[in-house]
């Protein structure tokens, strides 16, 4: 094997390595991306959600919007908790 040769695999390894390292960071910032937006959408959720319960309790408010209200929230947090296990 040549110098020349021997310096396009030095090259070649190294290039791999630079994309390796680039695709990593891409991934690693995707997840953290996803962590932050999955725990936007979820915080007020929550909130939500237990505000709901509470006025169904207290019985002051109409059963029906809040048991709406509850509905959806479940079905939300269902969907972000897919999302979750997808990626």
């Amino acid at each position: 094997m040549g110098r020349e040769e021997s310096i396009m695999i030095v090259v070649n390894k190294v290039n791999e390595r630079i994309k390796y390292e680039k695709l990593k960071e891409q991934q690693e910032k995707s997840e953290e991306m996803l962590a932050n937006v999955t725990h936007d959408l979820k915080t007020p959720l929550n909130c939500m959600t237990l505000m709901a319960e509470g006025m169904k309790i207290g019985k002051e408010y109409d059963e029906v919007a809040i048991s709406m209200i509850l509905e959806n929230a479940n079905l939300l947090m269902c969907l972000i908790q897919d999302i979750l296990d997808y990626s």
